[in-house]
């Protein structure tokens, strides 16, 4: 069983050794320009963290072309932001490794690049925390040739066996629209049935699979175990037709959630499309509220992507909302 780990990075690259921000904490030397201010979102510009900024002030945007100069600490507040985005998300390293394979490298220009999601993926070989405890590893390393520091906090859990887990509450929100016939429908497929391996007795799952319609295909099922034969049933019974209304398909995921909801249990929408969105309306007070959902408890969405033109940003921005981490999956190595 794969150990529980979580890797928060906290980035100094980009910031030049004597560079500073000033009072209302901007950075300087730095083209992001992040504030922990909820103004305008982004998708990170340099530090790719995907978070909120202020309206740059014309008369602390530097001059490019002329070295940033810094008073000292002592006359003025200074205040840096050291921050990584807050899912774990996975899915630029496979996606950028796909778009090799395929011959498409070119289109990785059009990515906002999200070291993070680099990091999240590739396994770090750190010793499980001891029962009870988390373990905190800091590393920093400097790079003399840029002048500058990299700062890298590990926070890894205890070792986790299945049977030590808390029961799961799971709702697959599986796109069967048009778009999603083929290889991305045989993809998502392969995700639910690599999750159902890892099912236990206690753990309850349902099925929803959408296009302009809603189709309960599995309502609340407590499992038997790994590979239960109604859950297979379910998902090897999906086809593919009618066009987009993701809304829709995440209302009446949570309502199954809803109805198996559990403080006791952990509870997750596992949203499975491509991301294309071209029926009825898409709605971030939906997935906010039900991630809020018994203070803080909630219900969150995991997003998996499974075709080669699946809309990243729009499974980033969802399961950002929904306190969740997106994935994505072009075949079934991956998905197991």
């Amino acid at each position: 069983m794969r150990r529980q780990l979580v890797t928060t990075c906290l980035f100094l690259a980009g910031l030049p050794l004597g560079a500073c921000g000033d009072d209302d904490g901007y950075y300087s030397g730095n083209e992001s320009w992040n504030s922990n201010n909820d103004h305008n979102y982004t998708d990170g510009g340099a530090f790719g963290d995907g978070g909120y900024v202020e309206p740059i002030p014309p008369s602390t945007v530097p001059d490019p072309d002329q070295p940033v100069v810094c008073v000292d600490a002592t006359d003025v507040p200074v205040t840096l932001y050291m921050s990584a985005d807050d899912s774990n998300s996975q899915a630029q390293p496979v996606y950028a490794r796909r778009l090799l394979s395929l011959g498409r490298g070119a289109w990785l220009r059009g990515l906002a690049a999200r070291e993070y999601e680099y990091l999240n993926y590739y396994g770090f070989d750190y010793a499980p925390a001891e029962p009870g405890e988390l373990a905190v590893v800091p590393e920093m390393r400097y790079r003399e040739d840029l002048g500058e520091y990299s700062l890298l906090v590990a926070v890894v859990a205890p070792r986790l066996e299945v049977a030590e887990r808390r029961p799961w509450n799971l709702v697959f929100s599986a796109d069967t629209s048009g778009s999603m016939a083929g290889t991305p429908l045989e993809n998502s497929k392969h995700v639910m049935r690599a999750i159902a391996a890892q099912m236990r007795e206690g753990d309850v799952v349902a099925l929803v699979n959408w296009g302009d319609y809603q189709n309960v295909s599995l309502a609340p099922h407590p499992v038997s175990g790994p590979s239960d034969p109604h859950v297979l049933a379910a998902i090897d019974g999906l086809v593919s037709g009618g066009s987009t209304d993701l809304y829709s398909g995440l209302v009446t995921a949570y309502e199954l959630a809803g109805q198996s909801y559990s403080a006791d249990r952990l509870s997750r929408v596992i949203l499975i499309s491509d991301g294309g969105a071209n029926t009825g309306i898409t709605e971030d007070t939906l997935i906010g509220a039900q991630a809020a959902q018994a203070q803080g408890d909630g219900i969150f969405l995991v997003g998996v992507g499974t075709s080669d033109d699946y809309n990243h940003e729009l499974m980033d921005h969802v399961t950002d909302l929904g306190k969740g981490a997106y994935l994505y999956v072009p075949d079934q190595a991956e998905a197991e």
